[in-house]
């Protein structure tokens, strides 16, 4: 598994390309060519908190990936600058990450 840091992305990825990108990924999506189910939530610690869980499948690229968010709002208000989730994605023709 590969894991990269805000730095190592922004070493061969600007804003430029993350405009290109979901400009693509509306094309993909708008097509019929992304399967995207609704975003599925689960409530933790007595309702304080949630998990989220966003899946998406894309033929056209042949990808797979998932966005895993949890939301506690004890933690927002301790961590404010920081995204508490993980993106994981999968070449479907290679069957790797």
């Amino acid at each position: 598994m590969l894991l990269l840091n805000e730095q190592d992305i922004r070493k061969v990825f600007d804003m430029n390309d993350a405009i290109d990108s979901n400009i693509e990924a509306y094309k993909i999506f708008s097509s019929g060519n992304a399967v995207v189910p609704l975003r599925q939530v689960i409530a933790a610690d007595e309702g304080r908190g949630n998990f989220a869980f966003m899946p998406a499948y894309s033929s056209k690229l042949g990808a797979a990936g998932i966005k895993i968010v949890n939301i506690f709002p004890v933690i927002e208000r301790v961590v404010k600058q920081q995204l508490l989730g993980r993106c994981y994605s999968w070449m479907t023709r290679m069957g790797k990450y």
